[in-house]
């Protein structure tokens, strides 16, 4: 019976330390030192900022296309951001944001992605929370290094 149980224990640790090594990361992907588009952040610290104008395209389960001057870039909106406006496939819009371009496994396409600071829809333009003080400042704990210590 003590060596059942203590087998089981030992498998339950090991699935513990398995799941545990598993990688972060949501739509935005892992977080660097520096936010989203910094150093070791979701683009390598090879993003550019942008600012394109186009249609957009929705469809069903798939992330937002701009398509501007026949290039198609995938929009990779905040939640944040998605939650304050209201837009339909076809309108015309224009983002502004870090783009960055991946290429595919078999090195025969490039996917261009933008991550989206703020969107004009309808003459009306939509921000971030907080990206004045870019994105990495929203994420930064202020510094309390030496208060308290005499």
């Amino acid at each position: 019976m003590k060596y059942r149980v203590v087998l089981v224990l030992l498998l339950l640790g090991a699935l513990a330390v398995g799941v545990s090594a598993q990688p972060r990361g949501g739509m935005a992907g892992p977080m660097g030192a520096h936010g989203p588009m910094g150093a070791g952040g979701m683009f390598g610290g090879q993003a550019e900022e942008v600012e394109l104008s186009g249609q957009l395209r929705l469809a069903a389960g798939e992330l937002p296309v701009l398509v501007s001057g026949g290039t198609e870039y995938v929009l990779r909106i905040m939640p944040v951001l998605a939650a304050e406006f209201d837009a339909r496939s076809g309108q015309q819009v224009t983002v502004a944001g870090y783009l960055s371009e991946t290429r595919s496994r078999d090195l025969l396409t490039t996917t261009r992605s933008v991550m989206v600071r703020s969107i004009q829809i309808g003459g009306t333009t939509y921000v971030v929370p907080g990206v004045a003080g870019g994105p990495a400042r929203m994420r930064t704990a202020p510094d309390v290094r030496g208060r308290g210590r005499r």
